[in-house]
């Protein structure tokens, strides 16, 4: 114990013992409920998700999911298993995808805490569904498509090649996605060219809920929102004309 904290104030002595962790940060729970419940009804009739990786943003992914999961929403995107399973145990019930993809090994871990990869590689779909028939785990997963990011998913003839396995039923593919390259340019002719693409491509994926939009592309309009829509970083921040605080 510091031989001079005696002779300091209660306050001073908190600022001190603050001071040797760095900071402390406040997180307004109630500005990012309204936030996301702002865009929930601007999504309206799709669902409103929440992608809260990287610890929501360093917001505290735990606290984040009780708070918006208390406030309706039902589905979560996390960026790994790992964040997936401190999801889990802080929401018992709500949907959990992991962005991260499916990789050889890992079926146990996601069956375990019940979740679903989402796959954007014909390997990882081979991988998942190796898994699926060995132990007969039903618990869904989610396809990426690259409609323009070149980065992630599978191509659009990859896409098309895996259809015939949509049409035969009982594929266990929850939902069919797509990520937005320039959805905060709200005339940029990439977001008409990527929705055109996806919804030709998800439209093939039958009976299968569709997103594309994430948080900007949720105010492109009703047409990028389809049955689902992914708002992230930007939902938990303070946006005054969101209702945050």
């Amino acid at each position: 114990m510091n031989p001079q904290s005696g002779l300091l104030s209660a306050e001073a002595n908190h600022a001190a013992a603050l001071a040797a962790f760095g900071g402390v940060l406040t997180v307004d729970l109630d500005a990012i409920i309204a936030n996301w419940r702002k865009l929930e009804k601007t999504a309206v009739p799709a669902e409103c998700a929440a992608v809260i990786k990287a610890d929501a943003y360093g917001c505290g992914a735990a606290q984040v999911a009780r708070a918006l999961h208390k406030a309706g929403c039902k589905t979560f995107f996390v960026a790994t298993i790992e964040e997936a399973r401190k999801v889990r145990a802080a929401v018992p019930e709500p949907t959990i995808y992991v962005l991260g993809g499916y990789f050889q090994n890992t079926g146990e871990h996601y069956a375990q805490i019940n979740c679903r990869p989402v796959i954007g590689d014909l390997n990882e779909l081979a991988e998942w569904d190796v898994f699926c028939r060995r132990t007969g785990w039903n618990g869904g997963a989610a396809v990426h498509i690259d409609t323009g990011m070149n980065r992630l998913g599978l191509t659009l003839s990859e896409a098309q090649a895996i259809i015939p396995r949509i049409n035969a039923g009982d594929h266990g593919i929850t939902l069919v996605m797509s990520h937005l390259v320039s959805a905060e340019q709200l005339n940029s002719p990439v977001n008409a060219k990527q929705l055109a693409s996806f919804r030709g491509i998800a439209s093939e994926f039958s009976g299968v809920p569709a997103a594309l939009a994430n948080s900007s592309g949720i105010f492109l309009g009703a047409p990028f929102q389809f049955d689902l829509v992914r708002p992230g970083a930007r939902a938990l921040r303070r946006q005054p004309d969101a209702g945050g605080r």
